[in-house]
């Protein structure tokens, strides 16, 4: 989840039948999605949202150094691998099923819902 400059809050979703996560020096070291892997990701560039990008592969395989991402490797067989990259303009449609998919996991992620969201928090942190 990212929270930008505007309020909007951006989810990123990662989905597979299997995720592994390797952590080392108490920092993630790889992740490893396999069977249907599927990412949807913002790109940002100076904390400027540059789009949004859905890959689908058998596996997804991330690596990080020093806490940060440093390259994603997406295999098929028979390479059948898919990326598509949205930029804001045109993202609405992959916005919308990615909304869906949150939704269907339990997090809500629209504007609209997310005052109600908030609200009902608040009203339960007062309970205690």
């Amino acid at each position: 989840m990212d929270t930008l400059k505007d309020g909007e809050l951006r989810y990123d979703l990662l989905t597979g039948e299997d995720i592994t996560v390797s952590v080392k020096d108490e920092q993630v070291d790889t992740v490893i999605v396999r069977g249907r892997a599927t990412s949807y990701y913002h790109l940002f560039e100076d904390g400027v949202e540059k789009g949004l990008n859905k890959v689908l592969g058998d596996e997804i395989r991330m690596l990080f150094s020093d806490g940060e991402l440093k390259k994603v490797i997406v295999t098929s067989d028979p390479s059948t691998s898919t990326g598509t990259f949205y930029p804001p303009k045109s993202k609405a449609m992959i916005e919308k099923e990615l909304n869906e998919l949150l939704a269907k996991i339990g997090i809500v992620s629209t504007k609209k819902d997310r005052p109600a969201t908030q609200e009902a928090e608040k009203k339960s942190s007062d309970k205690s």
